[in-house]
């Protein structure tokens, strides 16, 4: 069983080699404690945050992520960075999954599991 452990891939190095590779603006999905963890990981690795977006019904007008990135709705997130990777920022997976289904141009989103927490790499 160890050998497995020890042979299995680590998913978060795959998503930071994945994001990388693509070199796409990077749209977080999420604008809550989980989405800053995942924002702090990626900045761990030197990829920037292109914008923040979340749900219609979750937007406030004038709503900054950090000190200086708008928090839109997805639509608009996808308008902007029409070929952008999104990168999950909550815990609720399958959620952020089906909402993300209802729009258009929408790729397979990165997930990053416990951004900060385990950290083995």
């Amino acid at each position: 069983m160890l050998d497995k452990i020890i042979d299995s891939p680590n998913k978060k190095a795959l998503a930071i080699e994945r994001l990388r590779k693509e070199k796409k603006p990077i749209i977080l999905y999420g604008a809550g404690s989980y989405a800053v963890d995942v924002a702090r990981f990626l900045e761990n690795y030197e990829i920037p945050i292109s914008t923040v977006c979340v749900d219609e019904a979750y937007v406030k007008q004038g709503q900054l992520f950090g000190e200086s990135i708008p928090v839109v709705s997805v639509a608009d997130a996808l308008a902007a960075c029409p070929d952008g990777t999104v990168v999950i920022g909550f815990n609720d997976y399958k959620k952020a999954k089906a909402s993300l289904q209802e729009h258009e141009g929408v790729g397979g989103p990165v997930v990053i599991d416990a951004p900060n927490h385990l950290e083995f790499f």
